[in-house]
């Protein structure tokens, strides 16, 4: 089982991307978002797709209290590095939640 705040994040990306892009899960997607063994997924949307939903993408990653760490963009890929601090001050979770692929 992955922390609930974890779970919370994937979900909010996963119903961000049901309801304005067509894309595909290409590897860990097995269990989620209540299980993820790996510190990453990876998702391939449509160049028009992506540009239609990266606001409401950030949005998402903000809202459930996550950060952007990294943002890349090269001339075919996207990818968001997103982490956040616990209560407790122990080093942020960390998560290459996803990536769009043009």
């Amino acid at each position: 089982m992955v922390d609930s705040t974890v779970a919370k994040h994937i979900t909010a990306i996963i119903d961000c991307l049901n309801q304005s892009a067509e894309y595909a899960v290409l590897r860990n997607y097995a269990g989620l978002p209540d299980v993820n063994h790996s510190r990453d997924i990876d998702i391939i949307i449509s160049t028009k797709d992506f540009q239609a939903v990266r606001k409401a993408l950030v949005d998402a990653i903000v809202a459930t209290g996550w950060k952007i760490l990294t943002y890349l963009h090269s001339d075919r890929l996207v990818t968001f590095v997103c982490g956040i601090q616990k209560e407790n001050n122990t080093p942020p979770s960390r998560t290459r939640n996803w990536q769009g692929i043009e």
